[in-house]
């Protein structure tokens, strides 16, 4: 973190006259270059004590930067939706995307110190949080987002704290914890202050000295991603140690499940499935469900038997297959964040985040590095939806290599289901040994407590569907009743 030295004086009218004319034409140079490579974003976070010295640079950022392709959002108190959210959901909403600017205010570093000094938490607390913004600020950073955070000190306002009292709403939300506040704000300032994204402190009582300050920081950073310095940040590539093929991956074949008994057993399942979406204590959790498998593995056919027992009000369905061009514009987990379901309600995804460890790995769509540290970023993005209230619940389907040539073969030669069927399917299975050694790690790698996997022997898609069924009502009781 740097600390700007405090000159005697303001910066002069004359001096910043002088000055902001080349810092504009810089600026927008700098902007539109960033835009047209489009291989990195801009996050800019300004907080401080005072809220009027953030909108005075917040206004006189606009008159220098072009502002169609910068994304202001001044963070208030967290909506009724965002309460049944993860705590991070609501930031993930407003990334700014490859090419652009965004601008943050009250981001979360207002929810850190509210947390501890306006519900009077321990500082415990508050470094629990303060580790979580800064994985979440590195994996930001890998991905592509540069963050430049700046803290606009106020001597002069915060002289006499119990004067500003009555309409800055953050210390009335302090009440008389000025100390501890100041406190809480050197410790986050210390905590956060990293090589990825760090903290520039500056005088925001000096508005010339302070406009032109900032405005230079952010078109060092905006050249800086032109120079490619942005990727400066790196993991290595990880040594990984490769788990053995799950035994459970490998399943006995079964006799076909009766058609009556298996319309007995599922409606069977169906009927206590919706009995405990629809209870009460549901409302006040949420499930996420995950299926992944190998293609052809019947994952459509049990979501389809899940969806058919639920109110279409509670929950909704999520395809995943490779981003497009858009998605490709945000950090890989951002399309999942995104559609993330609220308390009381059920998402399912068809195919999920897993891709970066599946998919992604086997055909080289990223990097051993990329990969690599996935396992720990999707185990931390599951952790903050376990925190909220939120179940997770994953699935891998697991057939046989010749049980999946077999329904290829059906798909080919049924006129309805041959739009299932595509070349890529059949490339894909030229590479299964690969994709069963990629889905072998990610279970040993991600499997938790909370958030379990569960392999299930789908060689007969009737006992798969019933199976997957019996598993989410035994872990919804257990986990309903906590």
């Amino acid at each position: 973190m740097t600390k700007e030295s405090r000159p005697p004086g303001q910066v002069s009218k004359a001096t910043f006259r002088l000055r902001v004319p080349e810092l504009r034409e810089q600026l927008l140079e700098a902007q539109f270059d960033l835009r047209a490579r489009a291989h990195s974003a801009l996050l800019l976070v300004v907080a401080g004590s005072e809220p009027e010295s953030q909108s005075a640079l917040g206004h006189r950022l606009a008159e220098w930067l072009d502002m169609r392709f910068v994304e202001t959002k001044a963070f208030e108190a967290p909506s009724k939706l965002e309460r049944k959210m993860p705590w991070l959901w609501r930031y993930w909403q407003k990334l700014p995307a490859k090419g652009t600017t965004g601008l943050f205010y009250g981001s979360w570093y207002n929810d850190a110190l509210l947390s501890t000094v306006g519900e009077g938490l321990d500082a415990a607390v508050l470094e629990n949080q303060l580790r979580r913004i800064n994985n979440f600020e590195r994996m930001l950073s890998l991905e592509s987002i540069r963050i430049l955070k700046v803290w606009l000190d106020d001597e002069e306002a915060e002289g006499d704290i119990k004067k500003k009292r009555g309409r800055a709403e953050q210390w009335r939300s302090f009440g008389s914890g000025g100390d501890r506040w100041h406190a809480a704000v050197e410790d986050m300032l210390t905590l956060t202050s990293t090589g990825h994204a760090p903290w520039v402190r500056i005088d925001g009582a000096r508005s010339r000295s302070r406009d032109l300050r900032v405005g230079e920081m952010v078109l060092q950073v905006m050249k800086q991603v032109k120079d490619g310095a942005a990727d400066a940040l790196s993991v290595a590539s990880p040594v990984l140690e490769r788990a053995p093929l799950r035994a459970s991956f490998v399943f006995d074949s079964e006799e076909p499940l009766p058609s009556e008994v298996y319309e007995e057993d599922l409606k069977k399942q169906q009927r206590k499935f919706s009995k405990r979406i629809a209870s009460s204590a549901f409302k006040k959790r949420g499930l996420l469900l995950v299926f992944e498998g190998a293609d052809a593995a019947g994952k459509g056919g049990v979501i389809r038997r899940i969806s058919e027992s639920l109110d279409p009000r509670l929950f909704e369905v999520h395809p995943y297959s490779a981003p497009n061009v858009y998605e490709r514009l945000y950090p890989y987990l951002w399309r999942f964040w995104v559609n993330l379901p609220p308390l009381g309600r059920v998402g399912i995804f068809d195919r999920s985040h897993y891709g970066r460890v599946l998919v992604e790995r086997v055909e080289s769509f990223a990097d051993a590095a990329q990969w690599g540290r996935a396992y720990t970023e999707i185990s931390s993005f599951e952790k903050q939806l376990i925190r909220s209230g939120m179940m997770v619940q994953k699935f891998w389907l697991s057939i046989s290599k010749e049980e999946q040539y077999r329904r290829f073969q059906e798909r080919r030669n049924t006129p309805w289901k041959r739009h299932k069927i595509t070349d890529e399917d059949w490339r894909n299975r030229e590479r299964w040994d690969e994709y069963q050694v990629a889905a072998s790690e990610m279970i040993a790698r991600t499997h938790s407590a909370d958030a379990p996997w569960h392999v299930v022997n789908s060689e007969d898609k009737k006992r798969a569907r019933i199976e997957v069924l019996r598993i989410l009502n035994e872990e919804l009781d257990g986990r309903l009743k906590r």
